[in-house]
């Protein structure tokens, strides 16, 4: 199973403070069944540039890779890219592919937490035309209470990363669950640290098994997989 979503890399944003604690989550990831995470700190460009970002990442990707090699722990394996908060002009700045997971043309894009209207629309749509840019679009269980429904999601024509926190509640996950045998979805633990916000792959992938089979589980590894070939 691949996580998409997280933020592990230590001191990078209100994620994990150190890298022993990096390390910890991922520990624990691995111990729920994933083997791969994609590291997916916050990018908002009204903070800082793509290449300011970037120069952070490497350096606290650095920290957490020596902390890693200091154990003998079984982890998974990782990938850098970045979860980008969505702003009018994204789809006119150039660099904002350094920015996908790395390798790929797929970037993990924060959607307003508001009605979405026709300009936002626009901005996506040029990002995936004009651009050739994936849109893996963050979360998008939170935008649906938010004036959004899941047909307006949908119409962005653009995959769908699902946050394991939907699948801790006893009731309300029945429709998470047809989401997922509906679209192209791929599953994220959106996991900040060993306290609050800690890793719940292992709820999210429980219930899939239970409702679909270990099968299903197969098929949204493959969808993760075609993301990560583009």
């Amino acid at each position: 199973m691949i996580d998409f979503h997280s933020h592990i890399l230590p001191c990078m944003d209100d994620g994990c403070e150190s890298a022993e604690e990096s390390v910890a989550v991922l520990e624990l990831l691995y111990q729920s069944g994933v083997r791969k995470v994609m590291l997916t700190p916050h990018y908002y460009a009204e903070k800082e540039s793509v290449d300011e970002f970037l120069l952070r990442r490497e350096t606290s990707y650095k920290r957490l890779k020596e902390e890693i090699n200091k154990t003998s722990l079984e982890l998974p394996e990782l990938s850098l890219g970045a979860e980008v908060k969505f702003f009018y002009g994204i789809s006119q700045k150039t660099d904002v592919k350094k920015l996908c997971y790395e390798g790929t043309k797929c970037l993990l894009l924060e959607m307003p937490f508001e009605k979405w209207n026709k300009s936002v629309y626009a901005e996506v749509m040029n990002l995936q035309g004009r651009c050739g840019i994936t849109t893996l679009i963050a979360h998008f269980n939170r935008y649906i209470s938010l004036g959004n429904s899941f047909k307006d999601v949908v119409s962005l024509s653009s995959p769908l990363q699902l946050n394991a926190e939907v699948f801790e509640k006893k009731i309300g996950t029945g429709r998470w669950l047809k989401y997922l045998d509906t679209e192209d979805i791929v599953l994220g633990s959106d996991c900040h640290n060993m306290g609050t916000r800690k890793p719940n792959m292992d709820k999210a992938m429980r219930a899939v098994r239970n409702k679909y089979g270990e099968g299903f589980m197969h098929k949204i590894d493959n969808v993760g997989n075609m993301l990560l070939s583009t």
